[in-house]
């Protein structure tokens, strides 16, 4: 008797317990509804950060190509590479297309054709130059990147410009490793990609090198796939070339002299870089760049070994075959250039709202 009084009374107990759970669930049901209508109306505290970053960044003032070169400049002695018994080369670029300015500074050394690069960025705040991240591996060899052009792809899911050049290795003069490599820059690090493999081995016994070509899994490809893997890499992306302009001499800043020049000539415009000659090969193709503080624009000139000047038309037609274009960042592209061009020069005309400056000529030395 006892013991079925006792379990009626639990079962008393269970069932009320029960009730209150389903009620306690209704509520919170609606309270969760409520909730929900609420941080849709106004999103959580913790997302406010992220609104007012993008606000900072909308306001912040557009800082020109002109400006951030001038910076990149003024660091010279963090990014240019000294006392290297092998030659160095500059190039200023903006890989990953955010607007902020890189320069690279990179060297191809010894028999074996290694490649060595360093990257830097200005900084978000355009204050300083700043390393990218790479491997962090101790001379990390990088793809033969001291090229005029490199094909680029765009992928517009992930916003990565990606670009492919060949990573050539040489062991003596019977044996060539190449590999097709994509690089790129995303949130300050530059990472690369091994895409596919060509190799090239002469022997003693025939005249014909033996080449055998890979996919990146090492899958055996022909030797026309691999000529066209990057397209086949990238297919469906948006394909594009990077023209790089290459030289030994970094850039330089304006001087003291400049900075110190009397307040009624602040916005005359003056020259901070001068193109520099060049020695070059018939039929071979270089560019000369030039800087200037408080110009609007910039048109160049070709001046002859008599001091004439010539507008680039007349140039041209002077010198049959010769091809000159003006390009942004203050440079001038010289291809095909023609033994008759043996001791022309080019110059930067400058202009601003205090006036013109005319660079020095750079000359084409032609042999």
């Amino acid at each position: 008797m006892s013991r079925r009084k006792t379990l009626r009374g639990s079962g008393r107990r269970l069932a009320a317990f029960l009730a209150a759970v389903m009620l306690l669930t209704v509520f919170s049901a609606c309270g969760a509804e409520k909730e929900g209508e609420t941080v849709y109306v106004s999103p959580p505290v913790s997302e406010a950060p992220v609104q007012a970053d993008k606000t900072e960044t909308e306001a912040r003032p557009k800082v020109t190509d002109a400006e951030q070169r001038e910076l990149i400049a003024r660091y010279a002695d963090l990014w240019t590479v000294k006392d290297s018994a092998e030659p160095w080369f500059y190039a200023i670029t903006d890989l990953d297309h955010n607007g902020r300015l890189e320069v690279i500074a990179a060297s191809t050394q010894g028999t074996g054709l290694f490649t060595y690069a360093n990257f830097y960025e200005v900084s978000e705040d355009y204050s300083r130059l700043v390393p990218c991240e790479t491997s962090g591996e101790e001379w990390e060899s990088w793809p033969d990147l001291i090229q005029e052009s490199l094909p680029c792809y765009y992928d517009g899911a992930s916003g990565r410009y990606a670009y492919v050049c060949e990573d050539m290795l040489r062991n003596g003069a019977a044996y060539y490793d190449q590999t097709l490599t994509a690089i790129w820059l995303e949130n300050g690090h530059v990472q690369q990609e091994a895409l596919a493999n060509k190799t090239t081995a002469y022997t003693d016994d025939s005249t014909e090198p033996e080449i055998s070509c890979q996919d990146a899994e090492g899958n055996p490809i022909t030797q026309e796939e691999y000529d066209g893997w990057a397209d086949r890499a990238f297919a469906g992306m948006e394909k594009s070339t990077l023209t790089l302009f290459w030289s030994e001499e970094p850039p330089q800043a304006s001087t003291e002299t400049d900075a110190a020049a009397p307040e009624d000539t602040e916005s005359a415009v003056v020259i901070t870089k001068n193109p520099r000659s060049e020695y070059i090969a018939e039929g071979g193709h270089t560019w000369f760049i030039a800087h200037a503080e408080n110009a609007e624009s910039i048109h160049w000139q070709v001046v002859d070994p008599d001091g004439t000047v010539y507008t680039l038309e007349e140039a041209m037609e002077k010198h049959p075959g010769l091809q000159l274009q003006e390009l942004e960042l203050d440079t001038i592209g010289v291809t095909d250039i023609p033994l008759s061009a043996n001791g022309w020069g080019v110059q930067a005309v400058f202009e601003g709202p205090g006036g013109t400056a005319v660079t020095e000529p750079a000359y084409l030395y032609v042999s």
